[in-house]
């Protein structure tokens, strides 16, 4: 009972933090090209820079999902969380769209890691007749964020300006990271210590094209 009670606190936080993570982004993320161009980027140095970050929340997931089987999934849903915070706190600071770029690339990197952990964490905290309800919930709790970000964030673009929202996002991000932290139960049931990314056998034709479309 009690370890049932922590799998349905995992579901409750995933979602939690799932709604804070796309909120607090996606306050500032709509109108990120225009911020490209306000610190000087021209149109084909927006192009390669939204491409590299693409590159970035995709290519990186490989790893995580190695790692996260070698190490936990908590581990990689708490580490990388906090290490993206000050990229992000670069990225607001920051006048240099060069900078801005290597900052959200390797901030996207990072959360590309976190990526199969969290897939794991919700399939592993449910029962297997209510993983479909438990992905329903999280991708809910995402949709909800997807829509209330860009809405507040219109609302506080004209007074605060993009680098207060990136700074939120920095902030929020340590925040969701600290509850997953505090609040997660590990849902491995065995650490597989010779795990380690294969990527040969990932880099199968489906994902290859995946990359080179989301590209």
């Amino acid at each position: 009972m009690r370890q049932r009670l922590g799998l349905n606190k995992n579901l409750a936080i995933m979602s939690g933090t799932t709604f804070g993570n796309v909120f607090f982004q996606n306050m500032w993320l709509p109108v990120l090209a225009l911020y490209f161009r306000a610190l000087g980027a021209n149109d084909w140095e927006l192009g390669i820079s939204f491409t590299l970050m693409s590159i970035a929340r995709t290519f990186f997931a490989l790893f995580g999902g190695a790692l996260a089987d070698r190490y936990g999934r908590k581990r990689l849903l708490v580490i990388p969380g906090f290490v993206m915070v000050p990229f992000y706190g670069l990225a607001a600071v920051t006048g240099d769209w060069v900078v801005l770029l290597a900052a959200l690339v390797v901030a996207y990197a990072l959360s590309a890691l976190t990526g199969p952990a969290y897939t794991a964490v919700v399939a592993e905290s449910s029962e297997k007749e209510r993983i479909a309800r438990s992905y329903s919930l999280t991708e809910f709790s995402g949709l909800m964020g997807l829509i209330a970000g860009p809405l507040v964030g219109a609302a506080l673009l004209g007074v605060t300006g993009i680098p207060v929202l990136l700074a939120l996002h920095g902030v929020a991000t340590a925040v969701m990271t600290a509850l997953r932290g505090w609040g997660l139960t590990e849902t491995a049931h065995q650490v597989r210590e010779n795990t380690v990314p294969k990527l040969k056998s990932a880099l199968h034709s489906n994902v290859r094209w995946y990359i080179i479309m989301g590209a």
